[in-house]
């Protein structure tokens, strides 16, 4: 397991098919877990507020588009049209965060899309729907996995 160092506030996603437990669009960039000033609690305290709030289903592009540095970290494009409410929930978070002292890296603006580094891309059907849970802290290596992966290890 590589050791993650990112501080982000993401929701967790899913679709039909998916094997990949970390699926997950990113809200938030808080940085790094070695930069922070802040308490873990101080963020944690903001996400809890949004625990209610589940984005549910959320329409895709059906490609796959390349991220990162060197254009080799594969994502699905979410409609931002279709789902305005992840940019409000994602900007109120950022607002009381920023009120706290912790303003969020917005370095590449905000694209939403789902984050598939560990999808098996290659032999997968693309989906057209993609399902978010409420927004949840991922903090160094403590990542919380999404329900429907949950109930498959509990199986």
């Amino acid at each position: 397991m590589s050791e993650h160092k990112s501080i982000c506030v993401v929701w967790p996603a899913w679709f039909e098919g998916s094997t990949d437990p970390e699926l997950h669009v990113t809200a938030l960039f808080l940085g790094k877990t070695t930069d922070a000033d802040y308490g873990r609690g101080d963020v944690q305290d903001v996400v809890a507020a949004f625990r209610d709030i589940a984005p549910g289903p959320v329409s895709l592009q059906a490609s796959i588009d390349w991220f990162g540095a060197n254009k080799d970290v594969p994502v699905l494009r979410l409609y931002s049209m279709f789902s305005p409410h992840l940019r409000y929930t994602r900007d109120v978070m950022a607002e009381h965060l920023t009120n706290l002292g912790i303003p969020p890296s917005d370095d590449h603006g905000f694209i939403p899309h789902i984050t598939m580094s560990n999808e098996r891309i290659t032999v997968m059907k693309l989906p057209r729907i993609v399902y978010l849970e409420a927004p949840v802290l991922w903090w160094g290596n403590d990542r919380a996995i999404h329900s429907n992966h949950r109930k498959e290890e509990a199986a």
